[in-house]
């Protein structure tokens, strides 16, 4: 969120007034949502890699704005991408484990687990390309897709698992809901 929305912006894709107050609003609401109010040292050791995971979230949604942008140039569609970015992931993850001497030991729950987990993100990139290859701007899919991702993890946090909501965090939720809103008035 916090660079693609930039980037968006500098490809040339255009807001109205409610989106930019929408916008502004998506950035305090994942604060309250995802940090908690009293920071642990473990936590602020964290934090690093919570940057990190940041900024490389960033880079692949620049990446899929730009690819979707020129995908008329370089005569790609929307599945064809998914299934190159799903098959590089797995390439790097398989030499990520052979670099650091984890021997390919994969058992039939694991292959289970994988395609449960690869379906739906599959799915999810392969919708995502589609709608920024269909004309919607990225910088309105992105803050979208992650103010919604974290309210419904954050919802099943409370239904499956008994998680209490504290004050910062409803305050967190109704920013996002708002900035949901507002965002989503996007007129063709």
């Amino acid at each position: 969120l916090s660079l693609t929305v930039p980037a968006a912006l500098v490809l040339g894709e255009k807001l109205s007034g409610l989106q930019w107050l929408g916008l502004a609003l998506a950035f305090p609401a994942i604060w309250f949502l995802v940090i908690e109010k009293e920071e642990t040292a473990r936590d602020k050791k964290n934090s690093w890699l919570l940057a990190a995971i940041l900024l490389v979230a960033a880079v692949i949604e620049i990446a899929f704005m730009v690819l979707n942008k020129n995908a008329e140039t370089i005569a790609i569609d929307s599945l064809s991408l998914t299934g190159l970015i799903f098959s590089g992931a797995g390439i790097l993850s398989v030499a990520a484990g052979l670099i650091n001497g984890n021997a390919l030991k994969i058992r039939f729950s694991e292959i289970l687990a994988g395609i449960c987990l690869g379906l739906p993100n599959f799915f999810s990139i392969y919708f995502l390309n589609k709608s920024l290859a269909g004309g919607l701007p990225g910088s309105l899919v992105f803050p979208l897709l992650n103010c919604s991702v974290i309210i419904l993890s954050l919802l099943a946090g409370v239904f499956a698992f008994g998680e209490k909501l504290s004050p910062h965090k409803k305050a967190g939720l109704a920013l996002a809901v708002i900035s949901i809103l507002l965002i989503g008035f996007y007129a063709v």
